[in-house]
């Protein structure tokens, strides 16, 4: 079992994964993955997945665990990484990523939600594809008007999710995450990794530009020949930009990085007013420095 858990949070391009790799090395601890990207198989460059030479030096887990077409839930990722956390023989373990919702299910707990029948989940995906995203957006604020106010509107998965419960129950996932829940009962420390905006920025833009160069349409390119564009691995920031392209000749190659620097500009926002709403950080750092947090804990 894990004596003691470590988790590192902060915006996408801030040093998450580097920094977790260099407390692993030093600690020699395993790493959970808390991405909800990366846990998709064949999608590496779009997500900034560890090379693989560093994957085979530390454990990693919740990486590479699905197929693009599937689906995985907050809850479960809470069930799977506490049980994961039990099996584990450590004195430590690193929880790293953007996605905050795995990171308070596992901290905090998440409530069960009843399964949604196979009918409701695809008349909401068929009218989706079918309307698009501003339909969808209009539908969930008729039908849960309290969902619209509290999920990030502009992502197409948070708003079928919510619908699927509110036409599954009768009731708006918002009243699910407000019941009790039951916390993890580990000692953890929480590092908070806060760049300054033009820093954050400068890293957003050097990602993206890396990605490309690394043949990021390529892989988008390769993945569309063998899994449908409305797949859920697909409905995130990256790749949603490539596809769109692909799809679109009027769309130049200066355009598309544009787009997506923009995207990730967009998500580092959301992430950070979620965090500072939600994450209650140990130890706030401005880079990743792995020695400022050993002094810490040890």
């Amino acid at each position: 079992m894990v004596e003691r858990l470590i988790v590192i949070a902060g915006p996408t391009a801030s040093g998450k994964t580097q920094l977790a790799i260099a407390l692993a090395k030093r600690l020699k601890a395993p790493i959970l993955s808390a991405d909800a990207r990366k846990i998709y198989k064949y999608l590496n460059i779009g997500t900034a997945k560890p090379p693989a030479v560093v994957r085979k030096q530390i454990p990693f887990y919740f990486i590479d665990i699905l197929e693009p077409t599937e689906t995985y839930s907050a809850f479960q990722y809470q069930k799977e990484a506490r049980a994961l956390l039990q099996q584990i023989n450590s004195s430590y373990a690193i929880v790293e990523g953007g996605t905050g919702l795995y990171i308070k299910a596992l901290l905090e707990g998440i409530v069960t939600i009843p399964p949604t029948p196979k009918p409701i989940r695809e008349k909401i995906k068929t009218f989706f594809q079918e309307k698009g995203l501003e339909a969808l957006q209009k539908w969930l604020a008729k039908t849960d008007p309290k969902a619209y106010e509290k999920i990030d509107i502009k992502n197409p998965r948070r708003i079928q999710r919510a619908l699927e419960v509110k036409l599954t129950t009768g009731k708006s996932i918002v009243d699910f995450w407000q019941q009790e829940t039951e916390s993890l009962d580990l000692p953890t420390f929480k590092v908070l990794l806060q760049p300054s905006k033009e820093v954050l920025e400068k890293n957003i833009r050097e990602r993206v530009l890396a990605m490309w160069e690394q043949g990021l349409l390529q892989e988008v390119q390769s993945l569309l020949s063998r899994f449908p564009e409305d797949a859920p691995a697909f409905q995130s920031i990256t790749y949603k930009e490539c596809i769109a392209y692909l799809k679109d000749e009027q769309i130049s190659e200066e355009q598309v990085i544009e787009m997506m620097i923009q995207s990730n500009r967009r998500y580092a926002k959301r992430q950070r007013t979620w965090l500072k709403k939600y994450f209650q950080a140990d130890f706030v750092l401005e880079a990743p420095n792995a020695e400022a947090v050993l002094e810490r804990i040890i």
